[in-house]
Formats: structure tokens, C-alpha cells, sequence
């Protein structure tokens, strides 16, 4: 894990409050953190993944306004951080 739990805490209790967190899982490009068993966030591994989660940010905004199923919402953008709600994901864009 390249993200500690008390370092996501250090980022997003800027934003929101934070009563729980938890980790989910990571892949090649980003870390997954669960928040207030209400809230997912992704944070990217590298410069690259960041960018790379600025467009699955922007695809998922596209599909939220075209498509019956259920996508997770845009809920805060802040400094580095997306925050997104219903499988709520956080995604970093520096």
C-alpha cells in the first residue's frame, strides 16, 4: 500500500468528516479507501495514474447524464481530490 490510512485521513477530513476508513483494494494505477462506509476513493499510485483517473472521472460523468444505470456521482471537487457519492469515488486531479 503506498497510501496509510492516517494519511487518507490527513487528506480528505480537510473536506469531509471522517468517521471510519477503510482499505478495499488497489490495481496498476490507483488505491481504493472506503469512507464512512458511504464514500470510495481512489488515489493514483503516480503522476500518469492521476491523469489517467481525470478521464475515468470525466467518462463516468458523461455516463451519468446519458444512461439509466446507476453511476456514481461527481459530490466534491477539492484541491487534488473528486469526491464522488453512490460507490462515492475521490480521484485525485493535480
Amino acid at each position: 500500500m503506498k497510501y496509510s490510512i492516517e494519511q487518507v485521513k490527513d487528506i480528505i477530513s480537510k473536506s469531509i468528516q471522517v468517521k471510519s476508513i477503510k482499505f478495499i483494494g488497489c490495481g496498476n494505477d490507483s488505491e481504493a479507501f472506503c469512507v464512512n462506509n458511504d464514500l470510495v476513493i481512489k488515489l493514483p499510485k503516480n503522476s500518469k495514474a492521476s491523469d489517467r483517473l481525470k478521464v475515468e472521472m470525466q467518462v463516468l460523468q458523461g455516463l451519468g447524464q446519458n444512461t439509466l444505470l446507476e453511476i456514481p456521482n461527481v459530490f466534491l471537487t477539492v484541491r487534488s481530490l473528486l469526491i464522488m457519492k453512490n460507490s462515492c469515488i475521490l480521484f485525485p486531479n493535480d
